[in-house]
Order: C-alpha cells, then structure tokens, then sequence
C-alpha cells in the first residue's frame, strides 16, 4: 500500500510525458483493493482506539483478541440477452465485519470498593461488576456498528463536491447535491425512530406477541427468532427503510436488528432485499 501511494505522488510530481512509464505495472488491484484494504484496517484502528479510551474513563480492562471482516466493492454484471456479459455497474460498497472479540472486564470487582457501591448497580440481582460489564459491552457495541457506516464515509465521501450539516448545525456547500450516506445497523434503527417507526425490543417475556408483528421472514426473522429463543434480546424497527447512495440502487432494507445477549455484547446486523 504504502508502495503504491509512493508511485502515484512520484508520477503526479513528474512531467506528463513520464507518467505512464511509472504507473507501468499499476493495476486495478493496486489502486481500488489498496483503497479497500485501507477502509476496514481504518476501522479497526477507530475500535480499537475507541477500546483505549472508553476503557480508562470507565475503569475497564479491554484486550482486543482475534477479529476479521470484509469490506469490498458491489458490481452487478451487464448481461446481453441475460447471457453475454458485456460489462458491470457498480452498485455500492459493504462492510460487513463477522468476528469482532473483546477481552473485557472491570479493573476492580470488589463490592465493597466505591465504584461498585451505588444500589443501581445490583437493583436487577446482578453484581455491580457484572452490570458495569455489561453497560460498557453495550456501550462498545453501538461504536462499534456506528464505525461500519462512519468509516466508509470517511474514507469514500469527498464532502467538498456534495451537501452535508456539520458538527455546528450548519449546511455546507447548499448548491450541491446531497452527500452519500452509509447505513450501519445503529443508524438505521435512528433513521427509523426519525421516520416515527415503532421500534422493538424483544425478549423472551414478549416475544410470543412482538413477533408476530414484525413484517419479517426469511432468513432475518429465522436469526431474530432463534436468538429470542436461545435468551438474547434483539431491538428492530418495523418496516423497510431505504437510505443513502452507498447502498444499491433501488434496494430496500428489511428491518435491521441487534442482537444482544446477557453479557451486553451483541450482534448488529443488516439485510437488503
């Protein structure tokens, strides 16, 4: 990667006449799939910073452990009378990270220690260490789904050429057309709440009427019933939603639920159909 960011400035500071000579050998993989690359090792790096931070304002010890993900560009082939591929279009980019595992716990679980000794920390049966656990995983959670739709736009959404509100409230560059926005599992369920949308949080307590109200089947609503079953509690919206350009065109996303286990941790995921 770094290789290939030397090439690029060195061809950009030379003559016209010698650029091609030096992007010789530079192919699409160097430049798109170096981007690629670049985009989920950025949101690791965010996780895990955010890990360091959180952990130390929060008196927690938080080790990352092994984690992977994909982040890769979504092309749709052309097809001639649905048989000859003449091209492709591409249609967007996803991040989708499958294995994200933490090593965590509180720096001092003694009960009698000050920072366990407020009564709202065991008002549910629980010790204060383990519900202290639990808020954070909760905590670390929502950061990390936020970072699959912040750091794609980061790193793919030049603001200078579209719309967008800034941290002050103000619009910037009003004449353009509206940024891109990516939608990670976290956002969604705010875009939903924003559009007046019931969200659910399901549990083995209400499942036997929430459920049946959810405009959800396949494979989405097998993972939110087994996850209901096997004691997780899962918050969904109610109906599709659809947002921003970094999706497919036309695509609509089914309800996106969050799956959360007792520990806190959970599982945040998206569907499209």
């Amino acid at each position: 990667m770094e290789a290939t960011k030397q090439k690029l400035e060195q061809a950009q500071a030379a003559p016209e006449s010698q650029r091609a000579s030096i992007l010789q050998g530079i192919t699409g993989e160097h430049l798109t799939g170096d981007l690629l690359t670049a985009t989920v090792w950025g949101y690791f790096a965010a996780v895990q910073s955010h890990g360091a931070i959180a952990s130390s304002q929060a008196q927690m010890i938080d080790r990352p452990a092994l984690s992977y993900g994909l982040f890769h560009a979504q092309v749709k082939p052309n097809k001639l009378y649905g048989i000859v591929t003449t091209g492709i279009t591409f249609q967007g980019l996803n991040m989708d990270i499958g294995h994200l595992r933490h090593i965590r716990w509180v720096k001092n679980d003694d009960p009698s220690a000050a920072i366990n000794n407020s009564p709202e920390l065991t008002s549910n049966g629980k010790t204060a260490a383990q519900n202290r656990w639990i808020a954070y995983n909760k905590l670390r959670g929502q950061y990390a789904s936020a970072m699959e739709h912040a750091v794609p736009e980061q790193f793919w959404v030049d603001k200078t050429q579209c719309r967008y509100t800034d941290e002050q409230g103000q619009i910037q560059n009003p004449t353009q057309a509206d940024c891109a926005q990516a939608v990670s599992a976290v956002r969604a369920i705010a875009i939903a709440q924003a559009q007046g949308q019931r969200i659910y949080t399901i549990n083995q307590s209400n499942a036997a009427t929430a459920l049946p109200k959810l405009p959800v089947g396949g494979t989405v609503g097998q993972e939110i019933a087994l996850a209901v079953q096997a004691g997780k509690e899962v918050t969904v919206h109610h109906i599709a939603l659809f947002q921003g350009q970094l999706l497919p065109q036309s695509a609509n996303c089914s309800p996106m639920p969050w799956f959360r286990p007792c520990s806190g941790a959970g599982l945040l995921t998206t569907s499209r159909r």
